[in-house]
This record gives C-alpha cells, structure tokens and sequence, in this order.
C-alpha cells in the first residue's frame, strides 16, 4: 500500500488501512527523531503521497485540521485521519498524473515551508510552526508533537489554514 492507484474501491482501501492501522507494530523513529525531525518526515509523506509513511508520524490520539472547505471539522484519531488522507492522496495522485508529474515530490510542501520555528514544551512536547509560501497558496501550518513512551517523536495535532490574500 506504499503508493495510492486509482484501483480498487474507497471502501476496500478504508478496510485495509483500517486493519493495517490495528495490527502494525509500533514503527521506527524517523531518522531525524526530534521535533522538526517527524514534522520534516510528515511533510516527505505528504510531498511522496506516501500514506504509510505518513502514518508513522502520528500518534494514535492525533486530530488534524485540514485547510479545505469540504473538511472544516477536526479530524479526531489515526485511523480516521489515514482514511481522510487517503482519499485525498488518490486525488492528489490523479492531479499530479494530469500535471504531467510522475515522480515525487508531488505537492511541493517541503520546498514551500518557510520560517519554521520549533518551541520546546518541556522534555516531552513541542510546537514546530511555519508558513506555506507559493504563488497562488499562503498559510499558516502548527504541529503539537509529543515525545511517547517509546522514545519516538509524534504528531498530535496538526492544524493548517490557507489564506486568501496576505499582507506584504
């Protein structure tokens, strides 16, 4: 399941994501295993549509605000974030393939994160924030990440938010 296709049905991918999600061990810390680190990781994902990856980088108990009008509730828990996700990786997938991209990275959020700032909470937890900055798309991005019993570095919130126009 490393990479979306158009085959297959919604419901067989939530099935299985759904399964994959209650059986897999505890994954690897990214290799970078800090803060920025599984924020740098998640961001990868998202350029690589690599929901797997992805999926690493969250915390069971994580909630996701995503910055689209036809998601503008939190998204509550790993599972339901991956099947979120894994619809909007196929579209994206489709759009990319349209755009005559064929090779990661697809979206060009790494390359477009800018002034990004970590703020340690303690040992265990920190905030990373930064802006999206390309023609066409300004936002804001904050991810709550936290440092589990197992020594890995997680994401436990993610909040993103675009913005129509921004001052100079």
């Amino acid at each position: 399941m490393r990479a979306l296709t158009g085959a297959g049905s919604r419901a067989g991918w939530m099935a299985l994501l759904a399964l994959a999600a209650a059986a897999a061990p505890l994954p690897a810390a990214a290799a970078d295993n800090t803060p920025d680190g599984v924020v740098t990781e998640f961001l990868t994902a998202l350029d690589h549509l690599d929901l797997d990856r992805l999926m690493t980088t969250l915390a069971e108990d994580a909630t996701m605000f995503f910055p689209h009008p036809d998601a503008s509730y939190r998204v509550d828990g790993k599972v339901a974030i991956g099947q979120e996700m894994a619809r909007r990786f196929e579209a994206g997938r489709a759009r990319a393939e349209r755009a005559g991209r064929r090779e990661p990275p697809y979206l060009g959020v790494v390359a477009a994160a800018r002034l990004r700032r970590v703020q340690r909470l303690g040992e265990r937890a920190a905030l990373v924030s930064w802006v999206v900055d390309r023609p066409g798309n300004f936002g804001r991005r904050s991810a709550a990440v936290r440092l589990d019993d197992d020594g890995v570095w997680r994401l436990v919130h993610f909040h993103s938010s675009n913005l129509l126009g921004r001052a100079e």
